[in-house]
């Protein structure tokens, strides 16, 4: 077989990459947890309706660094935010510059990457051309507000306990409410910076995705849909 690339006219074509088929998540199970210290949330909220969040990453060969500041640094504000400022349909574009208008190394491709890291479903939804709007933009729409905070959690439980070193379930929790409350002055010397030293670095490896799906029996996780009872047809005659 040749190892040249296929051509397309005088251009050669890259080579496809084969994503293995992997198992569904289906609508009523419960997610699993791969890390046992990260809080466990319900499905459903208060007003019944299904929460589609992520407890792992979405797929074993996803590119998605965890541990690289600029991501930490963008699940950080991201869960402020959602925690206590959070406005859906916002453009991408400002709330891009509204969260990380100070961190100007933090992207809105990172900002992208870390969202659909935390819901199971593509929030981005084009705005028309409208009066309120004179020109069509990109916008986030989430289905709950409950679907990012609790999505972005299994990315900060990870990190957050080399840095409180936090050890049970309860303690994570106590550094998440931490981590939301905090003076944002503060964030530096007391999350990020920490996570910067030499003995923090040196705990981190490179996670064998493939190996932990296949210990845990993860599942590709999908918005969630909660299948209700076959109503009763009713006639008025």
């Amino acid at each position: 077989m040749s190892d040249k690339l296929p051509q397309a006219g005088p251009f050669p074509l890259r080579p496809i990459r084969a994503r293995k088929r992997y198992q569904i998540q289906t609508s009523n199970t419960r997610p699993i947890y791969p890390n046992q210290y990260q809080p466990k949330r319900g499905i459903i909220d208060q007003n019944g309706e299904a929460l589609s969040f992520r407890t792992y990453i979405s797929f074993p060969d996803s590119q998605y660094d965890l541990f690289d500041l600029r991501n930490i640094i963008c699940q950080t504000l991201l869960y402020r935010w959602v925690k206590s400022e959070f406005v859906n349909g916002t453009p991408i574009a400002d709330l891009h510059g509204y969260l990380f208008w100070d961190h100007p190394t933090v992207t809105k491709r990172q900002l992208g990457s870390t969202i659909l890291q935390a819901v199971t479903y593509d929030p981005r939804k084009l705005k028309a051309q409208t009066k309120a709007n004179p020109k069509a933009c990109m916008t986030y729409v989430f289905h709950n507000p409950k679907d990012l905070e609790y999505g972005l959690e299994w990315m900060i439980c990870i990190w957050i306990r080399r840095v409180t070193l936090a050890n049970s379930t309860k303690e994570v929790e106590e550094a998440l409410t931490e981590l939301s409350e905090t003076n944002s002055e503060d964030l530096a010397s007391l999350f990020w910076e920490p996570m910067m030293q030499p003995v923090v670095r040196e705990t981190i490896r490179d996670f064998d995705w493939e190996a932990l799906w296949e210990r845990h029996e993860l599942v590709v996780q999908q918005r969630r849909v909660i299948v209700k009872p076959r109503p009763v047809l009713r006639s008025f005659l």
